[in-house]
């Protein structure tokens, strides 16, 4: 006969047998997982920095910022009362200017400059940028579980490892995403087919912070690319 061993439940209250001893290293055992589930959550809320309302917040994101508003409103009252972030006056004429002619215009050519984007009638496997970027990144997409299991969770640029920063909030800097080693920009201006820069051998796994940086080979210890 299996022994029993007898728990109560941290979040419920309940007596129940497991047949295996608790070895969490909090201590902490539930009988469900909807327990679990509700003893995380009541852990997670924080109080609205503009409003007071108590929230459930997720809780990498209330690692991550230093304020936390339940709704996008709050965020932007609290930013117009206190100038939170920025200067107020200076947040207004931005928007109030951001789509004159000559703002786009300089968008354009900056983000043509950063490899951003390539005009329409510019055409690389007879496709135009936005389609052949579109193209890589479906493709890249398919092969995403495959590149994930043969990965050694090492940051392909500085060898960190990086394959517990899952558990930080999607937008951190430090959290894990696929490059193309020869980047889409390139591969677009040298017509060089989607498939070749979508192949599972051009893809690495990189902190966000490091992808997103336009300059990668002035990375400190990070491959030039």
């Amino acid at each position: 006969m299996k022994k029993e061993y007898k728990y109560k439940c941290h979040f419920c209250g309940t007596i129940f047998s497991l047949s295996y001893k608790n070895r969490s290293k909090s201590g902490k055992c539930y009988c469900t997982n909807k327990c679990r589930a509700n003893d995380i959550k009541k852990n997670h809320y924080t109080i609205c920095q503009e409003c007071g309302t108590n929230f459930h917040i997720n809780w990498s994101r209330q690692n991550y910022y230093k304020l936390s508003f339940c709704t996008r409103q709050c965020y932007w009252n609290y930013k117009k009362n206190t100038g939170y972030g920025s200067n107020c006056e200076s947040l207004k004429n931005a928007r109030k200017n951001a789509n004159s002619k000559e703002a786009i215009q300089k968008r354009i050519k900056t983000n043509i400059k950063r490899g951003y984007f390539m005009p329409d009638d510019i055409l690389a496997e007879g496709l135009t940028f936005k389609q052949y970027k579109r193209k890589i990144y479906s493709m890249t997409k398919k092969i995403k579980s495959e590149l994930f299991k043969i990965w050694d969770g090492h940051d392909y640029y500085d060898n960190e490892y990086i394959r517990d920063n899952f558990e930080l909030y999607k937008q951190h800097g430090d959290y894990p995403s696929i490059d193309h080693i020869k980047s889409i920009f390139i591969g677009f201006k040298n017509n060089i087919p989607p498939f070749e820069i979508a192949d599972i051998n051009n893809l690495a796994i990189t902190k966000r912070r490091i992808n997103s940086s336009k300059k990668i080979g002035n990375y400190k210890g990070v491959k030039s690319k």
